[in-house]
């Protein structure tokens, strides 16, 4: 008998079906912000999708509140990050 609270998980939009439409509606209704603050409207789409995938998972994964899980307080620690031996 399987299990009933198993998901299997199918990403196809990016690999079957294109991005370029969200990408280019990013650049038309915001491109003419963005672009002068060296800032790419498909990257702005790469990074929301990638922040939706996280999301998603973390909910997949029983975390029910996503965007709280990772608290302010653990994300400043990224300002104690220490280059490797060697990176100069």
């Amino acid at each position: 008998m399987t299990d009933p609270n198993r998901n299997v998980f199918f990403d196809v939009v990016g690999t079957l079906v294109s991005y370029e439409h969200l990408y280019e509606a990013i650049r038309e209704r915001l491109g003419d912000k963005l672009i002068p603050r060296g800032i790419q409207p498909t990257l702005l789409g790469i990074f929301w999708l990638e922040m939706a995938k996280h999301d998603c998972c973390l909910h997949y994964a029983g975390v029910e509140n996503p965007r709280s899980f990772a608290t302010a307080d653990l994300a400043n620690e990224f300002k104690e990050l220490k280059l490797r031996d060697g990176a100069a």
